[in-house]
């Protein structure tokens, strides 16, 4: 008996001992790279900002792929990763109609937002094409 006791306190003392290196190691704070940190909200818009910003950026991408933009809804981690960017880079409201509660509840002095479809005619904000 007294060798089993021995064994799960050993085994009880080797988790606590990970499981306090896994959360140390979680709270570390990000690498700063000095380069200005872009949040785009979908994939298009991750990808033009790469393009456009090359190595001189780090873009990140909010929703994941395949997700439903008019339904979606952040996570805490979400908040987390605009309150670091300088720029967060949406669509607009009609699509994604939660941006302005989101960046609001980062609560970030100097976040850059941008509509992508801003200023476009159309309905609701959103390009319609007509072939000539």
């Amino acid at each position: 008996m007294h060798g089993r006791q021995q064994s799960l306190r050993t085994l009880a003392c080797r988790t606590a001992g990970w499981l306090f290196i896994f959360l140390v190691a979680g709270c570390r704070s990000p690498v700063e790279t000095g380069k200005p940190r872009i949040v785009c909200s979908l994939f298009p818009l991750y990808e033009f900002a790469r393009a456009v910003g090359g190595d001189r950026v780090e873009v990140s991408l909010l929703l994941p792929p395949g997700v439903e933009p008019h339904a979606w809804e952040p996570r805490a981690s979400d908040l987390v990763a605009i309150s670091r960017a300088d720029l967060f880079l949406y669509v607009g409201e009609d699509l994604e109609p939660w941006a302005a509660d989101i960046v609001g509840g980062a609560g970030r002095e100097g976040l850059k937002v941008m509509a992508a479809a801003a200023g476009l005619e159309g309905a609701g904000g959103c390009l319609l094409y007509t072939s000539p």
